[in-house]
């Protein structure tokens, strides 16, 4: 069973998908998750944190697809391939979610910066 933090990231990801960052409010979130629409504040201080979340999450799942696409990779050249396939495909696919993460931020928050450190790079033959 999804934890409420997770049930509330997985409603404003999904708020994010069908509307962009403006259709993410707190209220709305917390309604489409379930839970009271005070629960997000709980969590999250404000709408930029939980994008910041969000984001985070982001991060970590489009840096496990590439390690695995690394991994079954015959090669650089071969590994550079499917990485950039995949990175336009996902973008194409997800045009909020890629914003969300390559877009500016009005404030520093440090697991965000932490997540956005370099991707995976291929190994040498």
């Amino acid at each position: 069973m999804a934890s409420s933090r997770d049930a509330i990231l997985d409603a404003a990801a999904d708020l994010l998908d069908r509307a962009g960052p403006d259709g993410v409010t707190l209220r709305a979130v917390g309604e489409r998750a379930g839970v009271s629409h005070n629960a997000p504040y709980k969590h999250f201080r404000d709408k930029e944190a939980l994008l910041a979340a969000v984001a985070v999450r982001e991060f970590t799942a489009r840096r496990a697809a590439m390690e695995q696409i690394v991994g079954r990779a015959n090669g650089p050249l071969d590994a550079l391939r499917g990485l950039a396939h995949d990175h336009v495909a996902w973008a194409i696919a997800n045009p909020n979610r890629f914003h969300l993460l390559f877009g500016g931020w009005s404030r520093h928050d440090d697991a965000l910066t932490k997540r956005r450190a370099p991707p995976v790079s291929p190994s040498s033959p």
